[in-house]
């Protein structure tokens, strides 16, 4: 035992003595182990918990740190970094750092092994958007920011092995709405050989779990001195919703599925001395089951089976970035307006406090340093962009008005477009073809060329293929009853969008096969065969139109006017109130030109049912043309059209006419030939009171309008015309038509009128057809209130009126002028056969009774004398006394019965009273015997006794009988009328207008 004591403190004496090495080895290695192993990790814990209150003002802790001096390895586990807040935003289960000593040689930093475990970041903005992150580095002093490294000074550094494994990063987000927070682990991050040495690179691996499941993976190498790295980068079916709440904060998005699977190639270096350098290649983006939501709209606005983009690269500094191929593949958008006519798309219009846009103008800094022009004709500044083809397969479209009930729809369907050399770059033409489908039925195909930039250019050709009319049936209800049965709409258009944004189009519209009813009651309006526009331009930027010829093959139309006479196009049109009341054409700055309209074999009927007849006719074979529409031309156009009327009838219409403003300046003439009147009998009914059984119509009507103000000449020519019963009618006018029939209708039966009408067309009150019936019923009470004006105006008769014969007082034989009077009537009567005259018998009992009393007193004093009559004494007026009966009067037989009648007569009155009345001294002898005047004396016993003469009313009676028999007897003297056509009226007392004559008035009546 002493001599292994012995022995063993030989051998440790040399390593106690201090005045050896060895001991001090011994000595340096023991206070290095102790350093290593148990001074440093604590110094290490304290250097952490310090630097992290005092610089961060956060807390610090570890669970266990360990260095091993001698492998030169740390290991720090269970390490954590907790805000003031007690949060903990940054940690990792364990560490372990392995320096190398061959480091020492390299003259650089040397790390077996970098690994860390189970990291975890927790990265958290705020309602008020500060961020944890922003606010640890907000609580660094600004010195540490001055002490960082300039760029391009990296330390030599060579990690043999950095890995980083089952990290976590935990994203805690509280603007968006609602919260998010969002997990992306495991990460997994492996790279040999990281180093800033030159001619140095390493591998890399990096994966990381996203939310949702998928997997984001980047391979290849990595190398930091110059800083280099490269790659590729894959991820596959990851899923999107989590950016829905950002989203949000910017467009009214609802909802959002989307898959994304990407995958490029990449370069990415930072070479020295220079701007970094970025290049990706063989880039494929694919977005698939794609369905977005607009707010408050139920259902998916948009759907994508997928958009897949192919062969993309990007190159920068070069500015440079492009695909081969965009595809997008089972496009579905449904499209609704709502009640009050929001577009579903405007839901998603930016919300208020959004980010801006930013300035197209402004310049943004390039971190390479070179200075960067800013070009107006690209999009991003600077940046070339380009895709060589983007296509648009089997896609649709779909819009839906919720305003109707219900909603109407329009759905193009199989929507293709195909655009190739897609850029922005100056001046680059963009070819594009397209075609589509709609649901309806129709196909729609464009193909062109367009330029985006510096300004928007384009041509394109547009076919439209059989497309319903029908497909606008929902729009065309709101503002009107048209109901569309049928109809097609071809059309070939070239549209022209010019640089300097001129908007034209030229080409050509066919609507074949067209038919519109009256939705109230299914009766057909309008329609036609085939409405051709040969061609048409179409400048909408100038507001011109011209078109070269409009073809309308077969129209056909439908005009009711019903019993309350309004018509069945009253009310077609519900639109707002005043809608029809817009501008003109021209007023509108609109120039419209139509070279010509044609139309062949054209149809129109009318029904009138307000008459107590219904009345319908049709108009059809109707041809003709309009040309030389223009709107800026004070020239008006041209009209010829004919048409065939019922069976025989011919209408015809010719003239000129300002179709754009017709009251401005318009002469048509338009024919009538061979209508058939027994067709018009219910518009005599409604008119006269009377229907018509047979006759042939022909009408000249002839329309000037200048400035509003419409003269009218109608030329009306009747013939055979037979009048039917009479119907009561409570509209009818109480007007004697047959009477003015028989006023009108010449010996051949032809009854030819003239009849001007005039009125001011901008009277609101002004109706064409009522000014015609006015002036119809003015003619025809014209001509029955004063027949014998116009049987005068037959014959030349200067006289005026040969309804009046006169004869003198008492007598019944026919003076001179009445004779010439009744022989003008004669021959006027021979000229309308269908006219009869009634004679009435007339006296004047003021003055034919003095002459009868007279007559009968002288009748009475020749028969007491035995004196017999003669036939021209018996007819002696009251003039007689100045012919010769004065000087009877002296005779002293007369005179002797004149006392002995006043005897008889006024027994109360003595003669000698009255001889007395008679009697005075001569006027030379004033004082002498009275004398008496004998003349004096008679006569005034004639006119006591003629007074006193009684006048029967048959004496009366008979006088006016005898006279309207000399007129008859007149009339027929010549056997020329027939003994029918004139009758004896009754008598009737008349009056005398100069008490001399008595006047017999004439009545015309139809035969």
């Amino acid at each position: 035992m002493s001599s292994w004591s012995d022995n063993a403190r030989r051998h440790l004496d040399p390593w106690r003595s201090p005045r050896r090495v060895r001991f001090w080895v011994l000595v340096g290695f023991i206070l290095y182990s102790l350093a290593g192993f148990f001074l440093l990790p604590r110094w290490i814990e304290s250097f952490l918990t310090d630097i992290s209150r005092d610089l961060l003002g956060h807390t610090a802790r570890s669970e266990r740190i360990a260095v091993n001096p001698w492998t030169l390895v740390l290991e720090v586990e269970g390490f954590a970094l907790d805000d003031p807040d007690g949060t903990t935003w940054l940690s990792f289960d364990h560490l372990r750092i392995n320096l190398q000593v061959s480091g020492l040689f390299r003259r650089a930093w040397t790390l077996r092994e970098f690994h860390l475990d189970g990291p975890r970041l927790r990265i958290e903005r705020f309602g008020s958007g500060e961020t944890r992150l922003g606010r640890v580095l907000a609580s660094l002093p600004e010195s540490q920011a001055e002490d960082a490294p300039e760029s391009g000074s990296l330390p030599r550094l060579l990690i043999s092995d950095f890995s980083i494994t089952g990290g976590a990063v935990r994203v805690v987000d509280a603007v968006p709405e609602p919260a998010q927070d969002l997990s992306f682990a495991p990460i997994e991050i492996r790279v040999s050989d990281l180093s800033t040495l030159e001619e140095r690179e390493g591998d890399k691996a990096i994966a990381v779990e996203l939310p949702g499941g998928a997997t984001l993976r980047l391979n290849g190498k990595v190398h930091l001195a110059p800083t280099e790295i490269a790659g590729s980068l894959r991820v596959e079916r990851a899923d999107l919703a989590p950016v829905l709440p950002y989203l949000r904060s910017a467009v009214a998005v609802d909802a959002l599925e989307a898959w994304l699977t990407a995958g490029f190639d990449y370069r990415l270096s930072w070479p020295a001395g220079a701007g970094p350098v970025v290049e990706l290649s063989d880039l494929e983006l694919v977005l698939a089951d794609v369905a977005v939501s607009a707010a408050s709209d139920s259902g998916p606005l948009l759907r994508l089976e997928e958009v897949r983009a192919t062969g993309g690269r990007l190159g920068f500094p070069q500015r440079r970035a492009g695909f081969d191929s965009l595809r997008v593949a089972g496009l579905s958008a449904d499209i609704r307006s709502a009640a009050d006519g929001r577009l579903n798309l405007q839901s998603l219009a930016v919300r208020p406090g959004a980010a801006a846009a930013p300035d197209p103008d402004a310049i943004p800094p390039d971190v390479s340093g070179a200075p960067v022009a800013n070009d107006p004709g690209q999009g991003p500044v600077g940046w070339d962009v380009t895709v060589d083809s983007v296509d648009l397969v089997e896609g649709r479209v779909a819009f839906e008005d919720r305003a109707f009930d219900p909603p109407a729809a329009l759905v193009l369907d199989r929507l293709n477009l195909a655009f190739e050399n897609v850029g922005n770059q100056p001046d680059t033409e963009i070819p594009f073809d397209g075609s589509a489908v709609l649901a309806g039925g129709g196909e729609v195909n464009l193909n062109g060329r367009a330029s985006v930039l510096p300004e928007i250019s384009a041509t394109a050709g547009i076919e439209v293929r059989e497309i319903p009319v029908g497909l606008a049936q929902p729009w065309v209800s709101r503002a009107s009853e048209l109901k569309f049965e049928s109809g097609l709409i071809e059309a070939g258009i070239e549209a022209v969008w010019s640089p300097d944004g001129a908007k034209s189009a030229a080409g050509t519209v066919t609507v074949s096969r067209l038919e519109v009813v009256d939705a109230r009651d299914g009766q057909p309006l309008i329609g036609w065969e085939r409405l051709g526009i040969e061609r048409f331009e179409l400048d909408l930027t100038g507001r011109d139109l011209n078109v070269t010829q409009v073809d309308l093959a077969q129209p056909q139309g439908r005009l009711t006017i019903h019993e309350d006479l309004s018509t069945n196009l009253s009310g077609l049109m519900s639109g707002p109130e005043g809608a029809a009341d817009g501008e003109s054409d021209a007023e509108s700055g609109w120039g419209i030109r139509i070279a010509r309209i044609g139309i062949a074999d054209g149809g129109l009927d009318f029904a009138d049912r307000s008459l107590p007849l219904p009345f319908a006719t049709r108009i059809r074979q109707l041809d003709g043309h309009i040309t030389t529409l223009d709107t800026g031309s004070a020239a008006p156009g041209e009209v010829e059209l004919e048409g065939q009327v019922d069976e025989y009838g011919l209408a015809r219409a010719s003239g000129t006419l300002d179709a754009m403003d017709p009251l401005r300046d318009t002469d048509m003439r338009v024919e009538f030939r061979n209508l058939d009147l027994s067709s018009l009998s219910p518009y005599s009914v409604g008119f006269a009171g009377r229907e018509i059984d047979e006759g042939q119509l022909d009408l000249d009507l002839g329309y000037r309008i200048e400035a509003g103000v419409l003269k009218a000449s109608n030329d009306v020519v009747i013939s055979d015309l037979v009048l039917g019963q009479k119907v009561d009618h409570p509209g009818a006018a109480s007007l004697p038509l047959g009477l003015a029939v028989a006023l009108l209708t010449d010996s051949n039966g032809v009854i030819d009128i003239e009849l001007p009408v005039e009125g001011d067309v901008n009277d609101p009150e002004f109706r064409l057809g009522g000014v015609i019936w006015k002036a119809v019923a003015g003619l025809i009470t014209k001509v029955v209130t004063a027949p014998f004006k116009l049987l005068a105006g037959l014959v030349g008769a200067e006289s005026g009126d040969l309804g009046e014969i006169s004869f003198l007082a008492g007598r019944s034989d026919l003076p001179p002028p009445a004779r010439e009077k009744v022989a003008q009537l004669r021959e006027a009567l021979t000229r309308r056969p269908e006219l009869a005259i009634e004679v009435p018998g007339t006296y004047v009992e003021a003055i034919d009774a003095p002459v009868l009393q007279f007559r009968d007193l002288r009748r009475t004093v020749l028969d007491r004398l035995g004196k017999p009559e003669g036939a021209a004494e018996a007819n002696a007026g009251a003039d007689a006394e100045a012919t010769g009966i004065r000087d009877d009067m002296l005779d002293g037989q007369v005179r002797g019965v004149l006392e002995q009648l006043h005897r008889e007569r006024f027994p109360e009155s003595p003669l000698e009273a009255i001889r007395a009345e008679h009697s005075a001294p001569p006027v030379d002898d004033p004082e002498g015997v009275a004398v008496l005047d004998e003349l004096a004396y008679a006569i005034d016993l004639r006119e006591r006794l003629v007074q006193s003469q009684p006048v029967e009313q048959g004496e009366l009676d008979a006088l006016g009988e005898a006279r309207a028999v000399a007129v008859r007897a007149a009339l027929l003297a010549d056997g020329g009328l027939d003994e029918n056509r004139v009758a004896l009226g009754p008598v009737v007392p008349g009056e005398s207008e100069d008490g001399d004559w008595v006047v017999i008035e004439l009545e015309v009546a139809a035969d």
